[in-house]
């Protein structure tokens, strides 16, 4: 495979004598009958995945020849166990399932190859690509309750009233600051927001000449629940704008105030810019119908007071109303209203904090969330 860029340029190359992954798997369970009507299952699972492709940036000593070749240098393992209980008879019927998987990833060999010696030594110097990437636990749990109307309540028999819903905690994935910011050995430190969903679907069977009829109704995301639609791995592919120049991503990402676990593993003095702790985890959103009041972070009160002696030395924004300006050293909020400046009132940061009014959102609102809930009515015909 050879993928050509708009230029006609090569910018990536597939090799069709890699090796096929390879994919080694293991299952342990056991089931028990409860009360004759409910199935208990415990298993255990492992799965070892190598050989997998990756791909690897050359270029050549003069810049003039670049792309991207698929190489065999991907690994990756699964393990977990998992816990379900299913009851499939009675007019309340389901299963309830939990599964705690951990997984663990990395590369063989370095991640760009430079035909300079001098760029190679300079990359190898700081690569982190080919460390492995710290086990992460992907916990997840699905439940599916269903409610089947007996024969004796007459017309209704048959009709049923089905909820699915599940949970899955929030992905990780790393990001330690603005403009691809990195630091040796820190990886996967950030999560993400769990993710929560519900839905539900009302139908009824009929009999009609020889043929099953079926109208049902589907309410998808029954309580509205919003979520920001991206990967982190690719922002721009999401509600981010995707220009070469834009700092949307990293806008959104420092306006946030996301907790200090996800800084453990930094040294104070290796902290690319400064955050205010919180509770937000990538996924946090402010309404649309909130008003913006960004929170502009100074390192000293004496900076603040020097703001405050002659105001033409305030930062240029392109904010014209309310803006927080907060000091690193002491924690306080001081509040730029478009004419004064002076300490901020507690109950307007609180309100600010309450109403996520700090945080960033995206250029492209249109594009960030993408799952309003829906209802469908169909019919359906069984021969």
């Amino acid at each position: 495979m050879i993928w050509q860029a708009w230029r006609g340029e090569v910018h990536q190359i597939g090799d069709p004598s890699n090796p096929m992954p390879r994919t080694v798997s293991y299952e342990v369970g056991y089931e028990q009958a409860l009360r004759d009507a409910y199935l208990l299952r415990v298993g255990g699972y492992y799965k070892d995945s190598s050989l997998q492709p990756k791909t690897v940036w050359y270029q050549s000593i003069d810049a003039e020849v670049s792309y991207n070749r698929s190489e065999p240098y991907n690994y990756s393992d699964t393990r977990g166990l998992e816990f379900s209980l299913s009851k499939n008879m009675g007019a309340l019927r389901g299963y309830l399932n939990y599964t705690y998987s951990v997984r663990t990833q990395g590369n063989f060999g370095w991640g760009s190859q430079y035909e300079n010696d001098v760029t190679q030594a300079e990359y190898e110097r700081t690569a982190s690509d080919h460390y492995q990437i710290k086990p992460v636990a992907e916990p997840f749990a699905s439940a599916n309750l269903e409610y089947v109307a007996p024969k004796s309540m007459g017309p209704l028999a048959d009709f049923r009233v089905t909820l699915n819903g599940g949970w899955r905690a929030g992905r990780h994935f790393t990001w330690v600051g603005p403009s691809g910011a990195t630091i040796p050995g820190v990886n996967n430190n950030i999560q993400m927001r769990d993710f929560f969903f519900l839905n539900a679907r009302l139908s009824k069977n009929f009999n009609l000449g020889g043929s099953r009829v079926m109208v049902f109704a589907d309410v998808q995301n029954l309580l509205n629940l919003k979520y920001m639609y991206f990967s982190p791995y690719n922002p721009s592919g999401g509600p981010f704008e995707s220009i070469p120049t834009s700092t949307d991503w990293d806008n959104y990402m420092t306006s946030l105030h996301m907790p200090t676990e996800f800084w453990e593993e930094v040294d104070d003095n290796e902290m690319t810019y400064n955050n205010i702790s919180g509770d937000d985890r990538p996924g946090a959103f402010r309404e649309r119908d909130v008003a913006f009041v960004p929170i502009e972070i100074v390192a000293t009160t004496s900076d603040i007071e020097n703001f405050a002696a002659d105001l033409t030395t305030l930062p240029t924004l392109i904010q014209t109303g309310h803006v927080l300006y907060y000091a690193n050293d002491t924690g306080l909020f001081y509040l730029w209203d478009g004419t004064n400046f002076g300490p901020a009132s507690g109950s307007f940061v609180d309100d600010v904090k309450k109403d996520k009014a700090y945080i960033d959102m995206p250029n492209e609102w249109h594009r960030t969330f993408l799952n309003p809930r829906t209802i469908s009515i169909g019919v359906r015909v069984s021969f």
